[in-house]
């Protein structure tokens, strides 16, 4: 389709509706915040509503949003370049309206995600500013009366599960569910589990985030992902791999695989906050991420089933054990390390790279601020090579 006709009707700022004290009023980032290249995932939410509700979930939005960033006091800061902190002086998030001139039927259809991108902020401004904005929001209506909410934050200040543990809180908030309310309680207490560096110089991979690329959707139904799992199957241990996996190993395979002579290296990301002793709850705020590896030869590539373990052994090599080794005084030195060395995986000619990041065990499809579920979620274009959202 041509590209989206958008009509900014607002551009305001929503504060919290409650003031940050003392001793909150600053918020430093953990040394694996500060591991994060400077980009953000933009991601979306459909929904299918009537125009005549427009103006009723347009101000309870709004107050919701108010009393979600009491909760969420560093999303509603600003993030100072100086000492990688937030200053968390609730001047509020960025909150823009837009009139659509297109039904949202049309947007769900395309395959494109530059298509979508017009719905998204875009707070990615002059690197030179000592303070920066940290959250923006833009809800967008469309002529049929559907409504797209986009949001960009950077992924430096939060991972998908602390996205989605503000989005759903906001959506409880906005229907005042009070018994789901008091279970949604974040933390913020990543630094003080992962100690920043007071000088973190080390830059991972930047360069690579300015490209130019195109970003495409593709779709596994549920009996294509069926027949790819018993044809992956681990005969020998009778393992038969998790969607997630043989779907991994499936765009892996097809995606770079393609002379013999090569390595083929492929990453993870995965929640650490399940994998801790004792586990951390899933409202814990910031990047509690860390990266798995994979690699195998060509000659290996040829078996599905194969790369689907090489992809389960790498996930499953992130435990306690490992999280520990980051937490402890080589942690630093560690990751550093493990930076560098993908770095020069990247531009290697004898290596070819994938990253994979799946968002199937979010609850992105619980988020309903009273127009009900979301009838699709998608994200915007990303510039990052090979590599792929599930």
């Amino acid at each position: 389709m041509a590209q989206l006709k958008i009509n900014v009707l607002s551009n305001e700022f929503v504060r919290s509706s409650s003031p940050t004290n003392y001793p909150f009023e600053k918020y430093h980032i953990s040394l694996l915040d500060q591991s994060i290249p400077r980009f953000f995932v933009p991601s979306i939410l459909y929904y299918q509503t009537s125009t005549k509700q427009h103006e009723l979930i347009s101000s309870r939005l709004r107050e919701s949003l108010s009393q979600t960033l009491t909760m969420f006091y560093p999303f509603a800061g600003r993030f100072n370049r100086a000492d990688k902190s937030i200053v968390c002086n609730d001047m509020g998030v960025r909150y823009l309206e837009a009139k659509v001139d297109s039904n949202i039927s049309e947007v769900i259809e395309c395959h494109e995600a530059r298509t979508v991108d017009p719905l998204i902020p875009n707070l990615m401004g002059n690197e030179e500013e000592e303070e920066e904005e940290i959250f923006a929001i833009q809800v967008n209506y469309f002529n049929c009366g559907g409504i797209a909410i986009g949001t960009y934050i950077p992924h430096q200040i939060a991972d998908g599960v602390s996205f989605f543990s503000f989005m759903t809180s906001w959506a409880a908030i906005s229907l005042q569910h009070d018994n789901i309310i008091n279970t949604l309680k974040p933390s913020f207490d990543s630094s003080s589990l992962f100690p920043p560096k007071e000088k973190y110089d080390y830059n991972p991979l930047s360069e690579e985030w300015k490209e130019t690329l195109i970003t495409r959707r593709f779709v596994f139904d549920a009996s294509q992902i069926t027949s790819m799992r018993a044809k992956a199957r681990i005969d020998h241990d009778h393992l038969i791999p998790t969607r997630v996996e043989v779907v991994s190993a499936f765009i892996w395979k097809y995606a770079t695989v393609d002379k013999p002579g090569k390595q083929y290296i492929a990453t993870h990301i995965v929640n650490l906050r399940s994998r801790m002793v004792p586990p951390l709850s899933e409202h814990a705020i910031g990047n509690l991420i860390g990266v798995a590896y994979a690699d195998c030869s060509y000659e290996d590539s040829n078996d599905l089933a194969v790369m689907g373990r090489r992809v389960r052994e790498g996930i499953r090599r992130i435990d306690d054990e490992y999280i520990r080794r980051i937490q402890g005084d080589e942690g630093y030195e560690m990751m550093i390390d493990n930076w560098m060395k993908m770095g020069e995986l990247v531009t290697s000619v004898e290596a070819n790279f994938f990253r994979f990041s799946s968002w199937c065990r979010f609850p992105v499809y619980d988020v309903d601020f009273g127009m009900g579920k979301p009838v699709w979620a998608s994200i915007g274009s990303l510039n990052i090579n090979n590599s792929a959202f599930l």
